[in-house]
């Protein structure tokens, strides 16, 4: 279980990162205030995204972790 949660968690990592970046790198090239806006809106998500994902993942490995089910 371990090993799949650590491939989930790196997976998605390696799936939103390069996205993030595109947005991030279209909000500097973009002039257009509407367009500017929509992407911050975009990144905003992708952020979001990023740190609940980055939660979930760390209380799934505290459960994991967890040595008596009484702590979990």
């Amino acid at each position: 279980l371990m090993e799949q949660i650590n491939w989930l968690h790196q997976d998605i990592r390696s799936e939103l990162k390069p996205v993030r970046q595109e947005v991030h790198w279209q909000i500097e090239r973009v002039n257009d205030s509407k367009e500017i806006q929509n992407l911050l809106v975009q990144l905003s998500t992708l952020q979001r995204v990023i740190d609940i994902e980055s939660a979930v993942y760390d209380m799934a490995i505290d459960v994991a972790g967890a040595s008596m089910p009484e702590q979990v």
